[in-house]
């Protein structure tokens, strides 16, 4: 799980290399539903390239996605 900013790519790209070299067996990812349908959207097109990654990783993996969060339409 990594912020939404704007290296979130970067962030998941690192933490899947140093999930590989520390021996992790099994990831759990959160990504966000339809990542593969929506790719001009940047926030998914980040989400769907860290998909892929981890499915090329050869570490297993859950990757789950998610339809909608209520907060998000809790005023701040």
């Amino acid at each position: 799980l990594n912020a939404v900013v704007p290296d979130e790519l970067t962030q998941a790209l690192n933490i899947l290399n140093l999930a590989h070299q520390a021996g992790i067996k099994r990831i759990v990812y959160l990504s966000v539903i339809h990542a593969d349908r929506f790719t001009d959207v940047p926030h998914f097109t980040g989400k769907h390239t860290v998909e892929r990654m981890i499915e090329g990783s050869g570490l297993h993996a859950t990757i789950l996605r998610p339809a909608y969060f209520m907060q998000n339409d809790v005023p701040l």
